[in-house]
Formats: C-alpha cells, sequence, structure tokens
C-alpha cells in the first residue's frame, strides 16, 4: 500500500490571559524584592512570603475572576476555582526549569513577568507509547508529543496541574522571573444536574475576598 497522509487529530487547548498592567507590575514589584531558594535547576521564593503577603490579595482575585472564566468555558461541577497556593520563580544565566508536574492541585498557571529566550515545555505522552500500545516499541525521542510557548511578558497561561512541563535554558543576562499558582475547586464539588444528584463534598479554599 501507498501512505497518503498522517491524520492529525485529538486538539487540546489551554488557556492564555492578558495581565492587566497594574496588576503585572504589582507582581513584577514582588518579584524583584522576595528573597529566593534553589529549586533543582532554577530558584523559587518562598511560599510563606506569598501565602501571608497582603499585597497578594488583589493578584489573587484578579487570578480568581480568570478562573471562573476557566471553570465556565469547561462547565465544570463545582461552585469555583480559587487559588489555593502561589509562589515566584527567578532563572538567572545558564538555568532551566526542570520537566515537572503540580501534585495537590486542579490547575495550575504560570505568569511571565520579565523577557527571556526560555520557552515553557508542554508534553503529553505519544499514543503510539505503551499507555496505548502494550508495547514499548517508539523510540524514546518519539514518545511525547510537545507543545512550546515562548516567554511573553503580560501573559498567563492556565493548564491542567498533572501536564508535564518545563523551561528551556534562560541565556539572557538578567533574570527571567516568573508567578505560578496551583488552583483548587472550592464550595459544593459535584454535579447538581436534575438527572443525577452527586454533591460529593465540600470545601473552603483561600478564604480572602
Amino acid at each position: 500500500g501507498v501512505l497518503v497522509n498522517q491524520l492529525r487529530g485529538f486538539s487540546q487547548w489551554m488557556y492564555e490571559f492578558d495581565v492587566p498592567s497594574e496588576t503585572l507590575h504589582q507582581m513584577q514589584t514582588l518579584a524583584t524584592t522576595l528573597p529566593y531558594q534553589t529549586n533543582q535547576t532554577n530558584l523559587n521564593s518562598f511560599v510563606p512570603d506569598t501565602v501571608d503577603s497582603p499585597q497578594m490579595r488583589p493578584i489573587r482575585k484578579w487570578i480568581d475572576s480568570c478562573l471562573c472564566q476557566v471553570k465556565l468555558d469547561l462547565d465544570l461541577e463545582c461552585e469555583e476555582l480559587r487559588v489555593n497556593i502561589d509562589w515566584f520563580n527567578r532563572t538567572d544565566t545558564g538555568m532551566w526549569h526542570h520537566a515537572h508536574t503540580h501534585d495537590n492541585s486542579f490547575l495550575s498557571g504560570v505568569i511571565y513577568l520579565t523577557p527571556s529566550d526560555s520557552e515553557t515545555i508542554f508534553s503529553v505522552p505519544s499514543i503510539w507509547g505503551p499507555s496505548h500500545t502494550m508495547l514499548n516499541l517508539i523510540h524514546p525521542n518519539n514518545s511525547r508529543v510537545f507543545f512550546n510557548y515562548p516567554t511573553t511578558v503580560g501573559k498567563m497561561l492556565i493548564f491542567p496541574a498533572q501536564l508535564t512541563h518545563s523551561a528551556s535554558t534562560h541565556t539572557g543576562l538578567e533574570p527571567r522571573y516568573t508567578m505560578a499558582f496551583n488552583a483548587f475547586p472550592s464550595g459544593f464539588i459535584g454535579s447538581q444536574s436534575e438527572n443525577h444528584y452527586r454533591k460529593f463534598m465540600n470545601i473552603t479554599v483561600n478564604q480572602e475576598k
């Protein structure tokens, strides 16, 4: 037989938002004044410094409003989505961010605060790998499907927390700063449809208003 074509399918998506200039400035100021600790291949801030900071409250409020739009677009069976933890990342010249996922979270997000030639690299397993074929015959170079997103100041991405992601090497002279967060459902979680009723959890996440 003659190979006719490779059929492309299974289109997926993440969510991209523009950060308001005032909110972006607040994040940039915090990012450049907080202390940092080593995180394998880059640096991140101490979580209590952001969790307990009054300056983070308007930032979280804006992110929560974006999470509300995501919840509505996905038609999720929960009252709301809210930020449950946040932190800043600093990547100096020659550093990168190792491939990882976020545990204890439903959605995660990244906000780009300063310019960089580094890209965020997202990946999922290929359908030709062992998760779909029983046998692991595919070459490791072809075992995952990648999507690269360039560092774009003033943009925020929201994505599933278990989506593997990393960042390529930053070669700029000035540090690359990003803000990251995790989000979790808050309130009643479960279906409230007329056909079936299965509220199975009621929790409160981040009571700040």
